[in-house]
C-alpha cells in the first residue's frame, strides 16, 4: 500500500477553516486554493484520509479532521438549515483567509459572553483592529433585531468598540436600521460582496486611494471632523469629503447632525460605491457624490 499524500499548506489552511464554521460550498473551497478546478484533486485526497466528508454541495468536516487541527470531537448534527446558515458565514474565513478570525465559540470564551448570544465571530483586521460580526439571515426577525442591537450596545464592556453587520438581501439591511449602537464604527454591507469591500477600506492609505480617484491634483487636508475624513477644494470652495463606502452607521449619524445645522461652516462631498450612490442621495440630498470603483476610475460627480 503507498504512502498517504502530504498535506499542502492549503490544504491544512481549509481544514484549519472547516474546523471553525464546520461548513463549506466547492466554491468558498475554491478561493482558499485560488486555482481553477485544483480544489477538487485535494478535496479528493482529504476525503480518502477521512479528514472532510461531502453531503450534498456541501463539505463539512469529520471527527478525524477535528482531530488533526486539534479542535476535538465534531458540532452536533446540522440540520440542513443550520448547513446553510454555517455556510453563509464561512464566507468570512474564504474571502478573508489569512486573517486572524475566531468563530463564535472561540469569541464567547474569549471575551466571556452569554451562550446564546448571537454573535458570529470577531475578525482581526492587518493592523491589529478588532471587529465583532453578525451575518444575518435573508429576512431576519424583528426580535433578532432587537437582540443584536442590544448585544451591539454592550460590546464596549469587553472593550469591542467596532462591529460589522452582513445582510444577504437588501431586506435584512433595512431591517436592521441606522442605529449606531453607541460604538465607535458600526459597518453594514451586504453580504458576501461586502468582504471585499471591508478587505479593501481596511488596506493602509484606502482613503488616500479614493481621494485620488475622485480628486486627481486636489489638496488632501485631514480632519478631525466624526462625519469627514478630509477637506479638499472643488471649484475653489474649501469642502468637507466623507467616504461612506463602508456604509459606517456611526459616521453616517455623525454626518446627519452636521447637515441638519442651521448654519455649517463647509459644504459635504460624499465617496461612495457607484451602486451605493442611490442610497445616499435619498439619506443625504444636501451633499455633492463622487461615484468611485474599487481598483478602478472613479465615475462623474453628481451634485444635488
Amino acid at each position: 500500500m503507498g504512502r498517504p499524500e502530504e498535506l499542502t499548506a492549503r490544504d491544512n489552511e481549509l481544514l484549519e477553516a472547516l474546523a471553525k464554521c464546520s461548513v463549506m460550498t466547492t466554491k468558498q473551497i475554491e478561493l482558499i486554493y485560488g486555482v481553477k478546478a485544483y480544489h477538487y484533486k485535494r478535496l479528493k485526497v482529504l476525503e480518502s484520509r477521512g479528514l472532510i466528508k461531502r453531503d450534498g454541495r456541501f463539505i463539512l468536516i469529520t471527527s478525524r479532521g477535528r482531530n488533526q487541527m486539534g479542535v476535538g470531537r465534531v458540532h452536533e448534527r446540522l440540520t440542513d438549515e443550520q448547513k446553510r446558515e454555517a455556510a453563509m458565514i464561512a464566507w468570512v474565513y474564504t474571502k478573508l483567509n489569512g486573517w486572524r478570525i475566531m468563530n463564535s465559540q472561540e469569541a464567547k470564551r474569549y471575551y466571556n459572553l452569554n451562550r446564546g448570544d448571537k454573535i458570529d465571530g470577531v475578525i482581526e483586521r492587518p493592523d491589529g483592529t478588532m471587529y465583532a460580526f453578525y451575518v444575518l439571515s435573508t429576512r431576519p426577525r424583528e426580535a433578532t433585531i432587537k437582540r443584536i442591537t442590544t448585544e451591539l450596545k454592550n460590546l464596549w464592556v469587553v472593550n469591542i468598540r467596532r462591529a460589522i453587520i452582513f445582510c444577504p438581501a437588501s431586506a435584512a439591511m433595512k431591517a436592521f436600521g441606522k442605529d449606531p449602537c453607541k460604538l465607535d464604527e458600526l459597518l453594514v454591507l451586504p453580504h458576501p460582496g461586502g468582504l471585499d469591500i471591508f478587505k479593501a477600506i481596511s488596506k493602509p492609505g484606502f482613503i488616500r486611494e479614493v481621494h485620488d480617484q475622485a480628486f486627481p491634483g486636489r489638496p488632501y487636508v485631514p480632519t478631525e471632523k466624526p462625519f469627514a475624513d478630509y477637506q479638499t477644494e472643488i471649484n475653489g470652495e474649501q469642502v468637507y469629503v466623507s467616504v461612506l463606502i463602508g456604509n459606517d452607521l456611526v459616521k453616517r449619524d455623525h454626518l446627519t447632525s452636521y447637515l441638519n445645522l442651521g448654519q455649517r461652516d463647509k459644504r459635504v462631498a460624499i465617496i461612495c460605491l457607484r451602486e451605493q450612490q442611490k442610497m445616499f442621495q435619498k439619506l443625504f440630498p444636501e451633499a455633492a457624490f463622487y461615484p468611485v470603483c474599487l481598483g478602478g476610475n472613479a465615475g462623474e460627480s453628481r451634485t444635488q
